[in-house]
């Protein structure tokens, strides 16, 4: 479900390097957070240069998600900082949160 960018108040940026068997989960979780909140949110999938299909996949599952998802290549790999900083901060949001995977050991913030 796109939505117009003026109503969109929240992106969600999430950095991704060859993350096509991982990617999923993660972003159903997202979305399913945004769409139980009724928040008017999109999600950025920020491509770092993946060389496995990490795009296409995003691009097969955005259509279930419910939510306006964005694909963003970058080309070639930069690392996670360069591609969110290049990516992100252009968009007309009130605000921005920067998915980070989380460590075993780092506790959950939701």
């Amino acid at each position: 479900m796109a939505q117009s960018p003026g109503h969109l108040r929240l992106s969600v940026v999430v950095p991704a390097f060859n993350e096509a068997g991982r990617i999923g989960e993660p972003l159903r979780r997202i979305a399913a957070y945004l769409r139980a909140r009724a928040l008017p949110a999109e999600v950025i999938v920020v491509d770092d240069g993946s060389t496995d299909g990490t795009a296409e996949v995003v691009r097969r599952i955005a259509g279930e998600l419910a939510i306006a998802v964005r694909i963003v290549s970058c080309g070639r790999n930069r690392g996670k900082g360069r591609a969110v900083a290049e990516k992100y901060f252009w968009k007309n949001s009130v605000a921005a949160y920067h998915w980070v995977k989380r460590e075993p050991n780092q506790p959950s913030l939701a």
